[in-house]
């Protein structure tokens, strides 16, 4: 571990145009040392070519590590690349996603000047193709048991003390949906110490129609279910529930049930009786444990989609 230094992890799969701007909003910044870690998730040919080229004709003193990785998803990406890391401090960012120049230097002094936090955060700006939009993301933790809940800031959001990730674990990679949700809320339930900022370091991108609502398939809505089980079996064994959060979570199994019924390519039937078996003891009705998948789509067009 090299003292002072940022480990910027960037996982990439087929997106060598976008990541372009992301690769250099990291070598924009104000801080340093930054050393920054691509991961290749197993692109076409094409796409790393491009990348490689790319990465090569940059003039920097920054060093770049590009590295290939068997096709095992984000999540994996980001391990290997925490695993090839020498940072004190690790930085995770997405490929399609900026950071804004002063995000390091501004954050990192915060993490010098408190030995005690394990991470700093701060608000990200949605943009497009056509420029910044209107919505944030970032939420300060309140004290309150949502903060067990909620999703309060995004991948890029946050920088890690390296010592603490060894503390809380990694990735988890057997999820391919919501992940960074699991990510964040297992963070605060291993009790975290945390400083917020609030203000805009970063962008994030956003692509039109993406919602678990559009193409629902077997396997993105266990994703789902498996990051929820994971944090809500974690509470409980924490025994931090209370009725604020077991509200939120029949909400969430109940979104989950809506999205089995609502699917219609796979038999599903098995895995909603079990959902309804983990939510049973915590409601007072049954009206959401509904049976016909015509009322389910009807209602899921409706509801909006929990994080």
């Amino acid at each position: 571990m090299t003292p002072g230094l940022v480990s910027i992890i960037i996982p990439h799969f087929n997106r060598e145009e976008l990541v372009k701007e992301t690769i250099l909003s990291a070598l924009n910044q104000e801080y340093s040392p930054i050393e920054i870690i691509i991961i290749d998730d197993n692109s076409t040919e094409e796409s790393f070519k491009s990348l490689q080229n790319f990465v090569y004709s940059q003039k920097s003193k920054i060093t770049i590590k590009l590295l290939k990785n068997q096709k095992k998803g984000a999540q994996a990406a980001r391990n290997l690349g925490y695993q090839k890391s020498q940072g004190e401090f690790i930085q995770f960012l997405d490929s399609d996603d900026v950071l804004l120049s002063n995000k390091l230097i501004d954050e990192v002094l915060i993490l010098r000047e408190n030995q005690t936090l394990d991470l700093v955060y701060s608000k990200c700006q949605f943009f497009d193709e056509i420029g910044l939009k209107p919505e944030y993301w970032g939420r300060k933790l309140d004290g309150t048991h949502l903060d067990y809940f909620e999703f309060s800031w995004q991948t890029m959001c946050a920088i890690y003390r390296k010592t603490f990730l060894e503390k809380v674990g990694l990735w988890n990679e057997e999820l391919i949906i919501n992940q960074d949700w699991e990510f964040s809320i297992r963070c605060i339930l291993e009790g975290a110490n945390c400083h917020f900022i609030p203000h805009v370091h970063s962008h994030i991108r956003a692509h039109s129609g993406e919602s678990i609502g559009k193409g629902l398939t077997e396997k993105k809505i266990d994703g789902k279910l498996a990051a929820t089980n994971a944090i809500f079996q974690k509470t409980k064994e924490k025994n931090l529930l209370n009725k604020r959060l077991i509200n939120k979570y029949v909400k969430r199994y109940s979104f989950i049930i809506l999205s089995y019924n609502a699917a219609s390519s796979f038999d599903k039937s098995e895995k909603i009786l079990q959902q309804k078996k983990a939510i049973f003891p915590y409601i007072l009705s049954k009206f959401l444990m509904i049976k016909s998948s015509f009322i389910a789509r009807l209602i899921f067009k409706l509801y909006k989609p929990l994080n």
